[in-house]
């Protein structure tokens, strides 16, 4: 006779994700979506994601918003299933477990991807 074993999450770790969840919608989210609708327009080649996304974040820590180069925005943006994810993981796990105020966000963000730079160079 064969049982069947149901393991679920802890409550603990239930409420840590629903935290996570709720903090990356109410904090990340205004930064992040703004910041990947530019790059999916902008259509960065693969190595210029992250510079470019670093120059973006820096012109809306000075107060300004970049837009995309005029002559990329006749042609469709990157379709968001094309769209190069996987640089942005580790940053975002680091952003979730640290829980930066919401006004330190945005500092954070670029501290993690000059520092995603920096390993990527090496």
């Amino acid at each position: 006779m064969t049982r069947t074993v149901t393991i679920s999450p802890s409550s603990q770790a239930m409420r840590k994700r629903q935290e996570a969840r709720d903090y990356a919608a109410r904090v990340l989210d205004p930064v992040l979506d703004p910041a990947m609708q530019y790059l999916r327009m902008q259509k960065p080649a693969p190595n210029r994601v992250l510079p470019t996304l670093l120059s973006y974040l820096k012109e809306k820590a000075d107060g300004e918003e970049l837009e995309p180069d005029r002559s990329k925005l006749k042609l469709p943006p990157m379709p968001r299933e094309k769209f190069p994810t996987e640089f942005l993981t580790p940053i975002l796990c680091e952003l979730v477990k640290e829980m930066p105020p919401k006004e330190e966000v945005l500092a954070s963000l670029i501290a993690k991807v000059e520092l995603a730079m920096g390993a990527k160079a090496e």
